[in-house]
């Protein structure tokens, strides 16, 4: 039976009108993977490959039944800020094959434990506030929830791998309540009274040894809102923490401005950002960052935050770091040494004040006015991110990149508007990689000006006029983050076979 299987496969595949057929349907599941906005019913089940879509998000004003879903919907984003909207929920023997629903304004709370109660779902997210007695099956592995009551030990699923629950300051967590089996916590605290003390104490974390990810905000200045013996489970490889301030005891990463010693965070930490949005506090309590052993040898990414502004010493950054953001304010010198050679990217905020940097040939370095320092060895540059706190004129284009005739790497940034011209490249240039980040770049874009690409990289909206000449021949890579639909709708159908959908932020930013 299995050769039989294997023979039809063979005599299948072998076929070309088949296989043209099937190459068709793989490309256009593939070009809409990602999530999908639909501003209302109609306009989503009018969708014209309504059949390939996978995940949605749809605005409702009216009454929504998700057992009429097509059967290739696995999970859904609900927007309702009418009273009168009601959600059906999948019926017992509903053959849906909908996995994940999140419900944002919904306001008929009852019908919430209905909605979860279905076997099928594994994933929800709405606003819990004030709903009580609410029971969630075991079958429920993420959640993404708003809740103002005590959290008590056995509400949460004993299976659940994902939480992330915003809470104001006076909800409690009682002891043990996070189930052991969380891989990823993220706890947002919000704004409320300022008198109400606010702690998360040890043994709210110390259980979890299967936590990899830990993420932790607070949006205010209180000082308060971790215990001295607030610790972290040496489990976690990802670590983002935007607080105000921690006690000295902390040994875990986030924004605050004390000196940092050595082996203070987890052992195993690979991903480390000290970056509050809001309130940037970190610069080593003001001291210059020379001792060794603060970070473990595992680490590979390393935000630094805003705040800082200090020397950094030799053998203080782990030899495995790939990625370093250091903040707008750094304006320090780097001693070349005190770089470790895995490094391959390297951001030193949006400081407009130069200083010159080491010449770093296998790093791309994201530093305002770093080609200048090979204006006598222009050849040596094979990575250039264009960044500029103004829009270029053509000529000043021209004269950065014009004689930089190695360069592989090319990257535009935020305020880039110009329409790139053959003029305004290198000779023959041997450009394999060419990155956009305006959002609302629209110019066109001839292929055939870049001989040697491999990779084109739209991130954010970025959406310019692809042409060429040559489709025929052409073998090159457009990546686009699932997330940018109006770039996918934006592009031509002609390049559709050559895009490559990323589900996470494309390296490098």
């Amino acid at each position: 039976m299995t050769r039989d299987i294997g023979v039809l496969y063979r005599i299948v595949f072998n076929n070309i009108h088949i296989y043209s057929i099937i190459k068709k349907h793989l490309r256009l599941f593939n070009f809409f993977y990602g999530t999908r906005y639909f501003s209302s019913v109609e306009e989503f089940y009018q969708f014209k490959f309504i059949q390939y879509l996978s995940c949605i998000m749809v605005d409702i004003k009216e009454t929504f039944d998700l057992n009429q879903l097509p059967p290739n919907i696995r999970s859904i984003e609900i927007f309702s800020i009418y009273k009168k909207c009601e959600i059906i929920p999948l019926t017992k023997d509903s053959s849906n094959s909908l996995k994940k629903i999140k419900i944002i304004g919904y306001h008929s709370k009852p019908k919430i434990k209905h909605i979860i109660k279905h076997n099928n779902i594994v994933g929800f997210g709405c606003n819990l506030w004030n709903v009580r007695n609410l029971v969630f099956p075991n079958t429920i592995r993420k959640l993404d929830i708003t809740y103002n009551t005590t959290i008590k030990k056995g509400w949460l699923p004993q299976n659940l791998t994902k939480l992330s629950i915003s809470l104001p300051r006076k909800t409690a967590i009682e002891d043990y309540a996070l189930p052991n089996s969380l891989k990823e916590l993220s706890i947002d605290f919000e704004l409320g009274n300022n008198d109400i003390k606010m702690e998360l104490k040890s043994n709210y974390l110390t259980h979890l040894t299967n936590l990899e990810k830990f993420t932790l905000n607070h949006n205010s200045c209180e000082e308060n809102l971790l215990s001295d013996d607030f610790q972290i489970p040496e489990s976690v490889t990802k670590l983002a923490l935007f607080c105000e301030k921690l006690p000295e005891s902390f040994n875990l990463e986030v924004d605050f401005n004390i000196k940092l010693r050595s082996n203070m965070f987890p052992p195993n930490l690979t991903h480390l950002t000290m970056c509050h949005p809001d309130y940037p506090k970190f610069n080593n309590g003001g001291y210059p960052l020379i001792e060794e052993n603060i970070f473990p040898n595992t680490l590979t990414y390393l935000n630094i935050g805003d705040n800082f502004n200090q020397d950094i010493g030799i053998n203080v950054l782990p030899h495995q770091l790939k990625t370093l953001k250091l903040g707008n304010r750094y304006n320090k010198k780097i001693i070349k040494e005190s770089i470790p050679p895995t490094l391959e990217y390297f951001e030193i905020g949006y400081s407009l004040e130069y200083v010159e940097q080491p010449i770093l040939l296998n790093c791309v370095f994201n530093c305002f006015d770093y080609y200048k320092q090979f204006q006598s060895s222009p050849t040596l540059l094979k990575s250039l991110i264009v960044r500029t706190p103004y829009r270029l004129s053509a000529s000043d284009f021209t004269e950065m990149i014009k004689d930089k005739t190695n360069l592989e790497y090319l990257e535009l940034d935020f305020f880039f508007d110009l329409e790139i011209e053959q003029i305004s490249l290198p000779p023959n240039n041997k450009i394999k990689t060419l990155v956009f980040n305006n959002s609302n770049y629209t110019k066109i874009l001839n292929l055939d000006y870049f001989p040697n690409l491999q990779v084109l990289i739209l991130k954010n909206s970025s959406s310019p006029i692809i042409t060429t000449s040559n489709i025929d021949n052409l073998n090159i890579t457009i990546e686009i983050p699932i997330t940018n639909a109006n770039t996918l709708n934006l592009i031509d159908p002609i390049f559709h076979r050559f895009i490559k959908l990323t589900k996470k932020r494309i390296k490098y930013l």
